[in-house]
């Protein structure tokens, strides 16, 4: 599957906020619009369980697991290669 860049933007501002962000805070960090991340919540879904992550979706949103998968994913998105 395809990541856009967008999305990569998405999950590393994830990555980097442990307690996680809202729609506000992430669709700013993308300078994008709250109904886009809205829209490209499912991919990131998606692309977070091909690394045995889940995105926990609330007053904030939050990637949960392992440490080690939460690196995993970060270096493929600096790497620019997300394959799941």
């Amino acid at each position: 599957m395809h990541v856009t860049a967008r999305e990569r933007v998405l999950l590393m501002a994830l990555l980097d906020h442990d307690s996680g962000l809202t729609l506000k805070e992430l669709a700013q960090a993308a300078s994008v619009s709250v109904r886009t991340i809205q829209r490209d919540l499912p991919t990131l879904e998606r692309t977070a369980s091909g690394f045995q992550l889940t995105l926990k979706k609330g007053h904030v949103l939050s990637l949960e697991g392992h440490k080690e998968a939460k690196e995993t994913l970060r270096s493929n998105c600096q790497e620019k290669s997300i394959l799941i």
